[in-house]
């Protein structure tokens, strides 16, 4: 019985120490496993802070860009303002100086000027209809002591060509013809 007793204690002793080999076993690999999940952890913890690092960076970057923007169209909405306040001033300045050369024209006594050619020149009886030539020189500074010349110089316009005379002849003061026969003869030179 005795016999029966020491290998039965053996038996269970063998056993016992196969568990403990066993539960040690799967201790190691369990600790294993925990290890390598701490180092898995550390560095998604440290992706995950250098990603919020560069999320605060974009948006920091996508605030100031957003700030810059709007500085950048109020900049431009202030330019816009100031472009439309020159054009209705350029507008009004515009509309205003015709209505003043034209009020001048109607006010002004008409002068003849001496036959330049052979063939009269047909000039228009309605000034206000009749397109004015590209170089007026009469300045809506001056124009309420606008003041003819008692005895302008007699220019010879002999040598300009028939055009030339025909856009002369719808110029007003003898000034204005002077000046653009003047342009004329240097355009040709």
């Amino acid at each position: 019985m005795s016999d029966v007793t020491t290998i039965s204690t053996v038996v269970i002793d063998l056993i016992i120490l196969g568990c403990l080999v066993v539960a040690i076993g799967l201790g190691s690999v369990l600790l294993w496993q925990i290890l390598k999940l701490k180092k898995e952890q550390f560095k998604f913890d440290q992706m995950s802070k250098s990603m919020n690092g560069q999320i605060a960076i974009f948006q920091s970057a996508l605030e100031s860009g957003k700030l810059d923007l709007e500085v950048k169209i109020e900049r431009m909405n202030k330019a816009i303002r100031v472009a439309q306040n020159i054009l209705d001033d350029m507008h009004e300045l515009t509309s205003g100086q015709s209505s003043n050369v034209t009020s001048i024209t109607k006010q002004a006594p008409s002068r003849t000027s001496p036959p330049l050619s052979k063939k009269p020149i047909a000039i228009e009886e309605d000034r206000d209809d009749a397109p004015r030539p590209m170089f007026s020189i009469m300045d809506p500074e001056f124009e309420n002591e606008l003041k003819e010349d008692a005895s302008p110089a007699m220019e010879d316009y002999d040598d300009l060509s028939e055009a030339d005379k025909r856009e002369l002849a719808k110029l007003g003061t003898p000034a204005e013809k002077a000046l653009m026969a003047a342009l004329k003869r240097a355009g040709r030179g």
